[in-house]
Formats: structure tokens, sequence, C-alpha cells
């Protein structure tokens, strides 16, 4: 009775702990399943930020990086758009506009004249070296052509063009002393980057170019002169033979570290001074993939969460022409030349078509010193005194009583309310009269500015023009003008 009662306990436990085996993977798959369920109901009824319609703030943050600092109305048009498609509508856009001509200089800018802007400062070339403005707007019009097109094609035809082989000597590059000049360049400047090329690399590279030139009597077309060209073996970043110029572009293409370099500029210039390296990699791939087209790699450096991340706002310095043509887009400024405004930028250290040397314009920082900030701030203190202004230059006298080149012109007549404007001496007598009334058609009127905003709380006018908080509190019961003029006076306005 006690075996049979031993087994029977035996049996019992055995039994038992099946029992409580079973109960344990019960319990486990139905927690596991369970947590599957959360997931799906997370995924099925949490909408992605890429998602859910922009808003005001994001859709400002997106239009004013990607262009010059939108108008209310743009700001509205794309507020209830999702990330993804404000993304594709403003590179597709852009893209078809960068294919017509030469815009008129009154159409609305956007990404495509920002890229052209980009792509001028990094394929740099000098009207003050060239010597040839129709060569210098040749060169404009392929910048404009490939500024969404082909990054590979773009370097290709840039190497021939003949502002280029001017400015960097490649047109007097000849077998009996290669000139290393484009070489070093289209390496450290147009393709690699600093540290990616060797001495000798930059050597050989600059035999393959030899006998690259220009004719003069033929419209300086692009010219091989072929009893120039080193015939002999080259071997530039590990690949020998015979090379040309064109199969050297072609072995920079094909260096990893040409999209790396390429993206990480690209980056500087619409999120951070600092580019983060693994998400470069991740776009550069996409880059190569899409053999250097240059749409995929905006489409990617815009949908990326770095782009609209909180520390990545108000990280970049407005440059001269960001300020300027910005301030007159937002602002809503009417006239009817833009010459001054040319002037202007020039003077705070952006004259475009004259970059300071072959590295381009250094941007960010280097922006602002105590000389250029002090005169930023009195361009804009001019716009608010604008209607004075006018008539300051109405009053001037006629161009032939002040031919000489240092003669006075309206905006520098008071240098210690104004400010300076540079540039003016060299105009001549009918540009200096051409100068004068296009400022007197300069007009600001702030009332109409601010009805956009009538019955809107403050925060809706300092969100329309600072990326953050201004710097210096400005009171509550400010009045609507001098709202207007303290924030954009604000140190944040020089930020995005």
């Amino acid at each position: 009775c006690r075996r049979r009662n031993g087994v029977n306990c035996a049996a019992k436990s055995a039994s038992m702990g099946v029992i409580c085996t079973a109960s344990a993977v019960v319990k486990h798959w139905g927690c596991y399943m369970l947590r599957r369920l959360l997931l799906l109901a997370t995924l099925l009824f949490t909408v992605p930020s890429w998602a859910v319609p922009l808003g005001d703030l994001d859709a400002r943050f997106l239009l004013t990086r990607t262009g010059f600092s939108p108008t209310e109305a743009e700001v509205q048009n794309f507020a209830r758009l999702e990330r993804a498609q404000a993304v594709a509508q403003i590179v597709d856009a852009a893209s078809a506009m960068a294919q017509k001509p030469l815009p008129p200089w009154r159409q609305p800018r956007s990404l495509a004249e920002r890229m052209v802007l980009f792509w001028h400062n990094h394929f740099t070339s000098s009207g003050q070296k060239v010597r040839a403005a129709q060569l210098m707007l040749r060169q404009h019009l392929s910048l404009r052509t490939h500024a969404l097109g082909n990054f590979g094609q773009m370097l290709h035809e840039l190497a021939r063009d003949p502002a280029m082989l001017i400015y960097l000597d490649g047109a007097s590059n000849r077998k009996q002393s290669p000139n290393e000049n484009f070489a070093r360049e289209v390496m450290e400047l147009f393709a690699l980057g600093e540290g990616k090329y060797s001495e000798r690399d930059v050597k050989e590279a600059a035999r393959a170019f030899t006998g690259w030139s220009i004719d003069r009597e033929n419209d300086a077309a692009f010219l091989f002169r072929s009893g120039q060209h080193d015939e002999g073996a080259k071997t530039v970043l590990g690949v020998s033979g015979n090379l040309t110029g064109e199969q050297v572009l072609e072995i920079l293409l094909a260096q990893p570290a040409c999209a790396d370099f390429i993206v990480s500029k690209l980056w500087r210039e619409f999120i951070s001074p600092n580019p983060d390296a693994a998400e470069v990699r991740r776009i550069a791939a996409q880059f190569r993939g899409a053999r250097y087209d240059i749409k995929t790699a905006l489409r990617a450096l815009f949908t990326s969460p770095h782009f609209f991340a909180a520390e990545n706002r108000a990280t970049l310095v407005k440059s001269p022409i960001d300020l300027v043509v910005g301030t007159a887009r937002q602002l809503q400024l009417t006239y009817s030349d833009a010459l001054p405004f040319a002037l202007v930028a020039a003077g705070l250290g952006q004259n475009l078509f004259a970059p300071p040397n072959v590295k381009g314009w250094p941007g960010g920082e280097a922006w602002i010193n105590s000389t250029t900030l002090l005169n930023r701030k009195q361009f804009l203190e001019r716009l608010f005194r604008v209607d004075e202004m006018r008539e300051v230059a109405r009053m001037m006298p006629p161009p032939d009583l002040r031919a000489t080149p240092d003669a006075p012109m309206p905006l520098a007549m008071r240098p210690n309310e104004v400010g300076p404007i540079q540039g003016i001496a060299r105009l001549g007598p009918e540009g200096r009269e051409r100068f004068r009334a296009a400022v007197a058609n300069i007009h600001f009127d702030s009332a109409k500015w601010l009805d956009q905003y009538a019955g809107k709380p403050y925060s809706a006018v300092k969100q329309a023009l600072l990326p953050v908080d201004p710097a210096h509190p400005i009171k509550a019961d400010t009045d609507q003008f001098a709202l207007l003029k303290a924030l954009v006076l604000d140190p944040a306005y020089q930020l995005k």
C-alpha cells in the first residue's frame, strides 16, 4: 500500500510538473503574443513624424534652409504637407527650374538658386582673373544646368569650362612644363578633399591634363592641343596607363571618398557645421548608388532625422546673400533694381563672381566679425528708414556734378548713421545714377507686412523672423512696428 501510494505520489508529482511547465509555456506564449499585439497596435495607431503635416514651424524651417527666407504665403502652403511630400515638391520644382533658361531676377527664389550658389562656391572662378563677363556667364549657365543633375557630368563639363581653364591656369598646361594648379584643386576642392591623394598623384594628373586649352579665335571654346599632351604612362591613385584628363576625372569619381566629400559639404550647407559621420556614409552610399544623382543626395539629406533635429536649428550663420536676399523676400520689399542689394552683399563679404580665392567663401562663423556684424545691423536699420533714404536719394545732384571716383552717394553720405556702401565709386556716372534711382524706388510697407499677423500673438511674429528666442528680451507691451524692428535687429536674426 505504501509502495502503491509512493508510486501514486510520484506520478502525481510528475503530472503536476508537466502541468506547471505547460502553464509556464502558455503564460510565456501569452506574454509574447501580447507584446507583439502591442507593437502592432503601436505601428498601426502611432503616426511617424514624417507622415504628419509639417505645421508652420517646420515648414518655415525647411523653406528657409532650402531657399531664401519664405513669405508667409509659402509657409502656409507647405504647412499642410507631410515631410516627404514637401521635400519631393521642393526638389522636383527646383530640378525643373534649373533646366530652364536664366530666370528673371524678380522670379521667386528656390532650392535651384541656392544650389547654383552652392556650386558657384564649389567650382570657383573669379571674374577678376578671367576678365571676360561672357565666359563667367557661360560657366554660370553650366552650373545652373547641372545644379540638381549629375555631379559626374558637371565635373567633366566644368573641367573643360573656359573660365575654369583660365582661372586655374589649365589653358597654359603644356607637356614641357606641366601646370599643377588644376590637378591639385580638382582633387582637393572639387572631388576628394584634403588627405585623399598624394603629391605624386597631383604631378601625374597634371601630365594627363596637358594639352587642354581654349580657342581664343573661336569664342574661347574648349580646344585639345594634341601636340602639347603628354602621351607617356602615368599612375593616379593606383591606376596606371596612358591616362587622359577625362580618365583621371573618372578615377576620382570611382573613389569612395568622392561621394563622402560632396555629401559632407552639402551637410554643412543645409544641416550643421559638423556632419554626422555615420549618416554621411549612409547618404553617400545612396549618392554613389544613384551614379552621383544630386537629387538623390538632397532628398536623403532633407528627409534625414538630423535635418529637423532640434540641436541642428539655428546652427548656420546667414551668408550675406542669405541675409540680403532673404530679408528682401521675407519683408516683401518692392524695388526696381537689385543693384543696391548686390553692393550691400559685396560690402558684407560676398561679392558674387569674385570669391576671395580658389577655396571660395569659407562661410559659417567666418561671416561674422566686429566689422561685418556692425555693417549687417546698419543694412537692416536702413530698411526701417527706407522712406528717409528715398528722399535723400531724390535730393542728390545730377550725375555730371559728381563724376569723380570718390564722389559721395546717398547711403554713404552719413556713415555714422547709415554706414557705407562699397563699390559705388567704381560704377561711373551712369552707374551711380542707376544706383540713385534704384535706392529711390526701394519701399517697405511695414503696416501691410504686419497685417499678416493681426490678432496673432507675439510668438507668431517671432517664429516668422527668428529660428530661436531673441538674444535680447522684448517687452510684452512693445508696439507692432517696434517689435518687428527689434526682432530683425536681434543677433538671432543672423542665424537660420
